[in-house]
């Protein structure tokens, strides 16, 4: 029996994206299979070996409440979280798993094992050069992003603790890293890009972007596993950073000068601010709130 559990966190617009997560996930863990537990909203499903948990008794429906409620059905004292479209493209590695689930047990001042390496954009603030857990290098306390959706264990006791009821997903990973350096815990993260514990398409996301089948990555796995993926419910983008990129080049032919677009783009974010009625005081005490 596994100390940790699964749990995938997702939500009823989701759901045609779960019998191939489920599949995927089958056929990449090769060892005993944890408890599993599908976080969602209201829809009910039956899954094989896994336990559904739906949000119809809770007051708001908020993600943060729903992530609390389904975490209080966990019986194990550490949960690995991952999200339904992570399409996992090789076996995943569970003897590291195992290990950090071991680790944890003994000191109780780890908060997390994230099972991806940092971004770049935040590679400046982790230690890589302190290792005491082999592949796994320390987060800075003060570090961005400390919190992510991505494939992370946890413990469970301290990630209750973490998350108010009114978290999104997105303010849950920025307010839940403030909360995490006033925690004080530690928190490592897998270091190398080249050796990953949980391989998926970490650069577009993952399976989904924008609501958006990511297509060339779907064919790979079509072809791969001899699959066919019902992508009937949602819309397709090819390659959304292929996309991205080009758009930019567009975007970036000298039309306008540089400070033309400065000057736009603050125009642009006024309004918005103007529209929304937002103040000062209210993005001051609204994140003062959130925080604690």
């Amino acid at each position: 029996m596994k100390k940790y559990a699964i749990l995938v966190n997702t939500c009823d617009k989701y759901s045609d994206a779960w019998p191939t997560f489920f599949y995927l996930l089958s056929r990449t863990w090769k060892s005993d299979m944890p408890n599993i537990y599908l976080n969602t909203e209201k829809k009910k499903c039956e899954i094989e070996n896994v336990k559904v948990v739906t949000a119809d008794k809770i007051k708001t429906g908020c993600w943060g409440e729903r992530l609390r409620n389904a975490l209080s059905h966990v019986k194990e004292d550490y949960v690995l979280m991952m999200l339904e479209d992570f399409y996992y493209e090789s076996p995943i590695n569970i003897d590291v798993i195992d290990k950090c689930a071991d680790a944890m047990e003994k000191d109780k001042n780890i908060l997390s094992f994230q099972l991806v390496p940092a971004s770049e954009v935040y590679r400046g603030e982790v230690k890589d050069t302190y290792e005491e857990f082999e592949g796994f290098a320390l987060r800075e306390r003060k570090g961005t992003y400390t919190f992510i959706a991505g494939p992370t264990l946890w413990r469970k006791s301290d990630l209750i603790k973490l998350t108010r009821p009114s978290d999104t997903p997105w303010t849950w990973e920025w307010y839940g890293s403030l909360r995490t350096q006033l925690y004080g815990k530690k928190i490592y993260c897998w270091k190398s890009f080249d050796n990953p514990v949980f391989d998926y398409d970490i650069a577009h996301g993952g399976a989904i972007h924008g609501g958006k089948w990511v297509g060339y990555k779907m064919r790979e796995l079509e072809e791969k596993y001899g699959i066919i993926i019902d992508m009937s419910k949602r819309d397709v983008v090819e390659d959304w950073i292929k996309d991205r990129d080009i758009k930019t080049q567009v975007n970036n032919k000298p039309s306008r000068s540089i400070w033309r677009k400065i000057v736009d783009r603050i125009k642009g974010k006024m309004n918005s601010l103007r529209r929304k009625s937002i103040t000062f005081n209210n993005i001051l005490y609204g994140g003062i709130r959130r925080l604690f």
